[in-house]
Formats: structure tokens, sequence, C-alpha cells
């Protein structure tokens, strides 16, 4: 029998410091934006394996894979993201820039700088929506949102989503590499 510290779950995010919390507050807030969009998405807990850069690190010596929230795409005719774009790394800003919201694979994605003020133009746009769609209870989320992404528009580095897993703690993840470190 495997031990749940074998199989560790996502519990929450810490970093960026306004994804804090639980995961599910996320992802309902991301599902409402993925909405007002028009993107046929749903979400999905997809386990990977990962590799560490620490292995003297008795917490993370043990885990071979970890699960990650991906999109799902829905309608076979839309366009699949590549792996490069679920990690936040697109060569181009999309057509929508919220597309990169809410297609990030999380954790271990990137919010980009150079995408962030399009972001928070867009999220801006949708603000009276998301209130009154989501009946007030993703308004924190949305603002703390908002001022996220004009703040990252103001930075000089990117930001990686870090999540806590139990009962490992906190790690940070890149999806593309699978590349596991303590955060």
């Amino acid at each position: 029998m495997n031990s749940s510290a074998e199989h560790p779950w996502i519990e929450g995010f810490t970093e960026p410091s306004w994804l804090r919390g639980k995961e599910r507050h996320f992802r309902l807030w991301r599902t409402l934006v993925a909405e007002m969009i028009g993107a046929p998405v749903d979400y999905d807990y997809v386990r990977r394996p990962v590799t560490h850069a620490d292995a003297a690190n008795a917490a993370l010596a043990t885990i071979e894979s970890l699960p990650f929230l991906e999109a799902r795409i829905l309608d076979p005719d839309w366009k699949q993201p590549t792996a490069e774009e679920r990690a936040g790394f697109w060569d181009d800003l999309p057509e929508d820039p919220l597309w990169i919201l809410v297609l990030l694979t999380v954790p271990g994605g990137m919010f980009r700088t150079r995408h962030a003020a399009a972001i928070a133009d867009r999220l801006d746009e949708l603000d009276d929506i998301i209130h009154h769609a989501g009946l007030g209870a993703h308004t924190h989320a949305h603002e703390a949102a908002r001022a996220f992404f004009r703040q990252l528009a103001k930075a000089d580095a990117d930001v990686r989503v870090v999540g806590s897993y139990e009962p490992c703690g906190t790690v940070a993840v890149d999806p593309l590499t699978g590349l596991l470190v303590t955060a």
C-alpha cells in the first residue's frame, strides 16, 4: 500500500500572493472567467512525473509524481494549446489575453510580465459581469487578480505559481521539465 506522502495532493497555492488559499477558490473564479470569454474548458487534475533538484530533501525524496490542475478543452474544434502555452510561455499575445490565464497549468505555470498589462485590461473589462455572474462570491479573487497583473506589468521578473501539497509542504515545480525544488 502506498502512503499519502508518496501521492501528495494540492491543498492550495502560496505564490503569487493573490492566489494564497484553497485551490478550489482559484479554480471556481477561473472557471467563471473562462465562461465569460467563451473558452470551452473544464479543469482536471493530471498527475505528472517529477524529478528532484535537491535529492537530499527527505520530504521530497519519495515523490515520483504530482498532480497539476490543467485546462481540458471541451470543443474538439478549438485550438489545443502547446505545452509551452500551458506553462505560460506564449510567443505572441493570443486574440484574448485571458486565454493565458484560463489555460495555465497550476502549480508551476508562469505569469509573464510581458502579457500582464493586457491580462489586467481584459480583467477590467469583465469586472462588472464577473461580480454579477458570480453573485459576489468571486469579488475578492477578481480584485486581487486585477491588482496583481497591474503590478506584474511594472515588475522586472515573471512569477511562477507555487503550490502547497499535502503532506509534503510547499514546492515549486516546472511543468515543462518536471523539475521539483523546495520553495
